[in-house]
């Protein structure tokens, strides 16, 4: 009797084991752009998603058409390497922030200067969120952090460390996408045991440490755009807390990864994240669920997601490498 129903069993154990493999994403290469001398450090999509502006150890700012990869103007914009870029919520300024403790606002029509911000310490995170833009730096050694509202030409705080680490570090910062929370990784010098992930609010002198972040290497951060989950790279993980109003939703799940964490980005629906690690291959994972979907060598990092979520950038952050190039990346789900 089993042998004549053999056939029907084995089919539907087939059928149940590929319904529950998800599609994998392949990945292919469209552009290339060259131009920069130096490492590329930093990558941002206009809001329309028809440029692309990189930034460069070079000190300048090359702004791309994403259409057929052409370049419309190169900027000459710090000196010292540009850490930070984005654009204005209406795309008419890139926003661009770098070593030498400036960040400055540039017309996307012709390249001129809009404005010019000067700040103490390290800038660490940079959010510009309608009519609000954030700065938050962190100085050494004491590794405090310091708020600053950039349209108002003045700091806001100095925050709380809730993590007790002795003359520390703040690795990393993000900002949720409505500036409301701010997340850092916080790790003592001497003490590497002694560190976490801390949540700030922005607004008011409210502060917790992460649960399971204890003592963990964090060296990169970012938020889903609906700011309900967090992404932390740490060395051979990626770590996820699940966050509401400050509140943990669930213990933190850990994503397996090869190497360490170059940088880590979501797409902009929140479906995806992608993270570039230090030997310049990119992996790409389903959220919530952590399944991984894509693994390819994007040849650099850091990553950026284009607005429609079709199209992933990467840039060339080897210092070892002689191809200081921006690639464009189309996705095919």
């Amino acid at each position: 009797m089993f042998q004549k129903y053999q056939w029907l069993v084995v089919s539907i154990l087939l059928i149940s084991l590929l319904s529950g493999c998800s599609q994998r994403i392949t990945v292919t290469l469209i552009h290339v752009l060259h131009g920069h001398t130096g490492e590329v450090l930093s990558l941002a999509f206009s809001p329309d998603g028809s440029l692309l502006v990189s930034g460069s150890a070079d000190g300048t700012v090359k702004l791309w058409r994403v259409a057929d990869g052409s370049e419309v103007r190169t900027i000459k914009a710090h000196h010292g390497e540009v850490l930070f870029l984005t654009f204005s919520t209406d795309g008419t300024l890139i926003i661009s922030g770098g070593t030498d403790q400036t960040l400055k606002g540039w017309r996307v029509t012709d390249g001129s200067t809009a404005w010019i911000f000067e700040y103490t310490g390290k800038m660490k995170a940079m959010l510009t969120a309608g009519s609000r833009m954030l700065l938050a730096t962190s100085e050494l050694p004491s590794g405090i952090v310091k708020l600053w509202d950039v349209r108002a030409g003045s700091q806001v705080r100095a925050l709380e460390d809730p993590c007790w680490a002795v003359d520390k570090s703040v690795l990393s910062m993000a900002f949720t996408p409505d500036g409301e929370w701010l997340a850092a990784s916080v790790l003592s010098r001497k003490l590497p045991f002694l560190g976490c992930v801390a949540l700030w609010r922005t607004e008011e002198d409210f502060t917790k440490q992460l649960p399971g972040s204890f003592g963990l290497f964090v060296g990169s951060l970012t938020f889903s755009p609906d700011g309900r989950w967090l992404a932390a790279g740490s060395p051979y993980s990626v770590i996820l807390w699940e966050i509401e109003e400050g509140m943990i939703k669930s213990w933190p799940r850990f994503l397996r990864n090869s190497s360490i964490s170059y940088s880590l980005t979501f797409s902009p629906d929140g479906t995806l994240l992608a993270l570039c690690d230090l030997d310049g291959m990119a992996r790409i994972w389903k959220i919530p669920s952590g399944e991984e979907v894509s693994f390819f060598a994007a040849d650099g990092c850091p990553l950026a997601f284009a607005p429609s979520g079709q199209l992933l950038a990467s840039g060339s952050a080897k210092e070892e490498s002689s191809e200081k190039a921006v690639k464009i990346w189309r996705l095919h789900r």
